[in-house]
Order: C-alpha cells, then sequence, then structure tokens
C-alpha cells in the first residue's frame, strides 16, 4: 500500500494535469440568486389595561419564537418596567387572559406540557400579578375553553368551553374565583357581563333559516333569557346574521352595542322593544344580493357565465377574508366614543349619535362616520384597548405594542423585540450579499 501511495504522488508530480482531473470545483454564489431573509417569528398580541392604568399586560413568544409558546408580560404605560409573569417549571403556553377588576389576580387559558409533540390538555388558570399562587382550575382533558371575562364585583369568571376539538357545541359556564362551584349556564359563545354582574349578554345561533340569531340577556341563574335580534344582511344568495363580533354595555347598563360582521356598529336600548340601531356603516356599500354565485340572468356565451363566476368566487372570497375578523369595536369608559379596526387602521366613532335603517333587502345606505386615529398605509393595527380614564389607547401595529391620545396623537411605541430581530436579519442579509460579491471578485482576479 505504501508503495502505491508513493507512486500516486511521484505521478501527481510528473503529471500535474492528473490532479486537475481529481479535484473537486468549488461551489460558489449564483450572481443573480436572491439572498434569503431571515423570518422574524417574535409576536406581541393582546395588550390590555390594568384596572388602574398603571401597568399593561400583553402575550410575546420572545423567548422561544414559537407560535404554541406564549408568555405574559407586564410593563408600564411608558413601554418601561417589562417584567415577566414567571410561571411554575411546568411549562404554560398562554392563549388569552383577563385581569381581575382589583388587578390583584389574572385569569388565563392555558395549555400545560408545551415542550410535548401532542398537546391535549387546555385549562383556566388565575395567577397573582407578581407570579405567585397559580391554581388551575379545571383540570379537564379532552376539553377546550376561550373567552374569559372576570364580573365586575370580582366573584365569578364567566367562560366558553367546548367539550372537544371536533365539537361545534359551545357551551357558557360560571365559575366561582373561589374556586367552589361551577356551572353550565347556557349554549352559546362571546359572554360580556353586566356592570351590576346580575346578567351576562352572550350570542346564540339557533337556526339562521328561521331567524333564531342574536344577542342575548339573562340572569346568572338562568332565568329571564332576553333575545335581542340581529341586524340580517343578504348574503351569498341568503340571509345571514354576520360572524359574532364584540358586544359591550354601556356603563349604566341601559344599552348594549355591538358588531355586525366587518359592515356596522349597531346600538340599542336594553329596557325597551325598539330595533337596532346604527352608529356607523363601514360597509360603505348597500348590502344586495349580487354576491350570489348563480347570476341573475342568463349569460349570452359561455365565456361570459365562467368569467362572471370567476368574479363572483373572487368577491366572496374577499367578503369572508373581510367578515372573517370583525371589527373589534371597544366603547370607551365615558361612553362617548368607540374605536375599531377597518382596513388595517383604527378609527374613531361618536358613539352618542345614531339614526334608524331598514331590514333585509331594504337596509338603507347610509354614509360612513368615523375619523382615521393611525392612517399607517402598509402598516397592520389591531386589538385597540382604551385606557380606565379614556385617555389613551393601547394597540398592536404590526406585531408590536403602541400607545397613542384617545385623538390619535402621540403614537409611540414600547415594544422592540421585533425591531430589533427584523433589524439583525436585514444586516445579516446585507453581509450575505457583500459576502457574495467578494467571492465572485476574488474568482474574476484569479482569472
Amino acid at each position: 500500500m505504501e508503495r502505491v501511495a508513493s507512486l500516486i504522488a511521484a505521478a501527481t508530480v510528473l503529471f500535474p494535469f492528473n490532479s486537475f482531473l481529481l479535484a473537486q470545483p468549488k461551489l460558489l454564489p449564483s450572481p443573480t440568486g436572491k439572498v434569503p431573509l431571515t423570518e422574524v417569528r417574535i409576536c406581541d398580541k393582546q395588550p390590555k389595561w390594568s384596572p388602574d392604568g398603571k401597568q399593561i399586560a400583553f402575550l410575546s413568544n420572545r423567548v422561544k419564537l414559537d407560535e404554541r409558546y406564549f408568555e405574559l408580560y407586564l410593563m408600564s404605560p411608558g413601554g418601561t418596567n417589562l417584567q415577566t409573569v414567571h410561571m411554575p417549571p411546568n411549562t404554560i403556553d398562554i392563549r388569552s387572559f383577563c385581569w381581575s377588576p382589583d388587578g390583584e389576580h389574572i385569569a388565563f387559558v392555558g395549555r400545560q406540557g408545551v415542550e410535548k409533540k401532542y398537546i391535549k390538555n387546555v385549562d383556566i388558570f388565575v395567577i397573582n400579578t407578581h407570579g405567585t399562587g397559580l391554581r388551575n382550575f379545571t383540570n379537564k382533558s379532552d376539553l377546550s375553553y376561550d373567552q374569559l371575562q372576570w364580573s365586575p364585583d370580582n366573584s365569578k369568571i364567566a367562560f366558553v368551553r367546548v367539550e372537544n376539538k371536533r365539537s361545534s357545541k359551545k357551551e357558557i359556564w360560571i365559575l366561582g374565583t373561589n374556586g367552589e362551584f361551577w356551572y353550565k349556564l347556557v349554549d352559546g359563545t362571546n359572554p360580556i357581563w353586566s356592570p351590576n354582574s346580575k346578567q351576562l349578554l352572550f350570542f346564540q345561533r339557533i337556526s339562521p333559516l328561521v331567524g333564531g340569531a342574536g344577542f342575548v340577556q339573562i340572569d346568572i341563574d338562568g332565568k329571564n333569557q332576553q333575545m335581542f335580534k340581529m341586524i340580517n344582511r343578504y348574503k351569498n344568495g341568503r340571509y345571514d346574521f354576520g360572524s359574532p363580533g364584540n358586544v359591550y354595555w354601556s356603563s349604566d347598563g341601559s344599552k348594549i352595542f355591538a358588531d355586525v360582521g366587518a359592515d356596522w356598529i349597531v346600538i340599542r336600548s336594553t329596557k325597551s322593544n325598539e330595533n337596532w340601531k346604527l352608529v356607523t356603516d363601514v360597509s360603505k356599500h348597500e348590502v344586495i344580493g349580487s354576491d350570489r354565485l348563480r347570476p341573475r340572468r342568463r349569460s349570452r356565451s359561455r365565456k361570459e357565465a365562467v368569467k362572471r363566476r370567476r368574479e363572483l368566487i373572487k368577491r366572496r372570497k374577499e367578503l369572508e377574508e373581510r367578515y372573517r375578523y370583525g371589527l373589534r369595536s371597544v366603547l370607551s369608559p365615558t361612553g362617548k366614543d368607540i374605536v375599531f379596526i377597518a382596513n388595517g387602521d383604527i378609527w374613531k366613532v361618536d358613539a352618542t349619535s345614531c339614526y334608524d335603517f331598514g331590514w333585509g333587502r331594504n337596509i338603507v345606505k347610509r354614509p360612513f362616520r368615523g375619523h382615521n386615529l393611525t392612517n399607517s398605509k402598509e402598516k397592520e393595527e389591531a386589538s385597540p384597548r382604551w385606557s380606565p380614564h379614556g385617555k389613551k389607547i393601547v394597540y398592536v401595529r404590526d406585531y408590536e405594542i403602541w400607545v397613542m391620545n384617545a385623538d390619535g396623537s402621540e403614537q409611540t411605541q414600547l415594544t422592540f423585540e421585533r425591531t430589533r430581530a427584523i433589524a439583525k436579519a436585514k444586516g445579516q442579509q446585507a453581509e450575505a450579499k457583500a459576502a457574495r460579491e467578494r467571492a465572485l471578485k476574488e474568482v474574476v482576479r484569479e482569472k
């Protein structure tokens, strides 16, 4: 073997072309290829003021950069004193949360054992704002919980329970904050407490074909149910009641406000049989039956029919995407203004003025009312929340937390983790491009 190796070495010296034949080509980057930008997965969401307005709580996945793992953070309204609400060693992923009225506790829906590939349990927890005293109130398998609402008198929590992931049946349950009791109240979603903590308002859909959908007011003992029938829209060739959006009471409990899909904000009295009245029409168009897939008249040619059908399908998809998220409107603590999301911006409208309109196909077109507070063009806003005193609004812009005055002035960024990560990714991209150019220049120089 040694003799063979020496002969190969001698041959390489005598015949240099052999080394050329045996050498492997060096792989260089393509001069016309795109240098990818590292994906940034940091997301801050669901900002909520503490009852005294001294803190803002929000969820973020900035630690593990995983969509399945969100932690709870607290900070001051100025963005300082950022701290994590530390959980026990057993990992918990937080989906949604709410403050207690006294500001001492936070209730949240979380999952234990996030490190596992398959996560089955979703439970309701309550923890002190200092990160101590964690309690699991449900501890049940194969169940799902959502839409936590803490009663104003601090004694109960309303929530929605789903029996399993494949079930479409949703139930509203009441849980005592002392852990002594819980019970099913009624079938429905989107529960909200009355100011006196004696009633709940929730969305219930019995049968859209017979008009059995709307918001229902009920006492917490299950008595005195009163349905406030929703405004109907003629969509896709049938009457539709829209996806249940936000619903909320006025501070004195005499009126309720609600979103209807992504089109209207409506108001009505809880003490009379009057119809809903319109606060603003965000759709800017009449509600008509033109979104049906089947044309009203027979087209002159097959080509025209196919073209029309494609246009209608595209229109329907746009409407479905629009109705999916709704307006997410929120009433100010003073009851005078409403903020909502439209076209990616945050708008404000006067909540004290409203007007009548018809029903079904006879709905009267009204002018859009609202003032754009952000007008951020390519930026996307979400989750606006009024401060307890009604002077500031916290919101999400491009997955980071911002705050502004109630008139839209002094828009201030509070969290910067995503901004820093994007800047770092762009810097790495620029370095990769520079390294590619240097490598190509060296090859040209060698030749």
